[in-house]
């Protein structure tokens, strides 16, 4: 989803979504970053969509984070890989949570 289109109205620019609107995981495109958040047990982390072997996205199904063209699969909760072909852990988004909000840390 366009974060522009989900981000409450008044919400600061760097803002994604509210927290609530966060259930099992929730896909977005922020200018050039294309992310899912996901609700994890203890809390809600992100991560780039983009698989760590060639570049696909990724979607939440069976307990993993699982690449849509070659079926690799990461740990929801830490990015780590699970199963291949992917060796490496997807890149982990910095969040920032404020007023129920998730934001997109400032770099």
């Amino acid at each position: 989803m366009d974060v522009e289109k989900a981000r409450p109205p008044g919400a600061p620019r760097n803002a994604i979504v509210a927290e609530e609107e966060v259930k099992a995981a929730f896909y977005f495109v922020k200018g050039d970053v294309k992310g899912v958040l996901v609700r994890t047990p203890t809390g809600i982390v992100g991560y780039a969509n983009k698989c760590t072997h060639q570049g696909a996205p990724c979607a939440l199904k069976e307990g993993a984070l699982v690449c849509v063209w070659h079926g690799s699969a990461f740990d929801p909760a830490t990015g780590a890989p699970l199963k291949g072909p992917a060796t490496k852990p997807l890149p982990a988004l910095k969040l920032e949570f404020k007023d129920g909000l998730v934001l997109l840390a400032k770099t």
